[in-house]
């Protein structure tokens, strides 16, 4: 949601968030509700992440309640932001976004760059 004194949209990035919001949630994976587009980083468009809207975004489990829906998944939001910037490069019917890493080296790259997963370690 935009407040009153942040600035509109550019075309780039409203087309950027409606295909973010045409992916499936980044934490269920459903498809059949309606989803938002978080923003991980405040003010930045382009770090949004598609979440269904009662439960994984605004519900009492998820990324804006306890969290607990993502501790279930083990996921945090930079691993739901990686996983959408894959879903805008390779698309959801291109299976090279299973390809090893070598592999995906020499495939083209888009213009949404991925970033890279941080693992949590365990001393």
């Amino acid at each position: 949601m935009r407040t009153k004194h942040s600035r509109k949209l550019d075309t780039e990035e409203s087309a950027h968030i409606a295909r973010v919001k045409a992916l499936p949630c980044a934490c269920c994976k459903t498809t059949t509700k309606p989803r938002d587009a978080h923003h991980t980083a405040q003010g930045n468009h382009f770090t949004t992440i598609p979440l269904c809207h009662e439960d994984c975004h605004q519900g009492t489990h998820g990324v804006h309640g306890d969290q607990a829906l993502l501790k279930v998944r083990k996921l945090t939001e930079n691993d739901m932001l990686n996983w959408t910037n894959r879903q805008l490069e390779f698309g959801t019917e291109n299976p090279s976004h299973s390809k090893s890493r070598q592999s995906r080296a020499s495939t083209p790259k888009s213009d949404i760059p991925l970033l890279p997963k941080i693992v949590a370690r365990r001393f």
